[in-house]
């Protein structure tokens, strides 16, 4: 009974560990920022690219500020 109550607990703590880990993957971000000329003045109506560095991914988006 010793050795069975101690395979599940190692059992257990093993399959909470990977649970754990797996509740830490993020599927969804955000970018913020402002865009400013030279001088420091905001500048709305720019277009603004953002493409994934990931090789599998392939994500691309397109924005205009406002």
């Amino acid at each position: 009974m010793n050795k069975n109550f101690r395979f599940m607990s190692v059992a257990l703590a093993l399959v909470l560990c990977f649970a754990a880990a797996a509740f830490g993957q993020a599927t969804t971000g955000s970018v913020e920022g402002t865009i400013k000329d030279p001088a420091g003045a905001v500048v709305p109506g720019v277009t603004v690219n953002v493409k994934s560095s990931g090789a599998t991914t392939g994500f691309s988006a397109t924005a205009t500020t406002d």
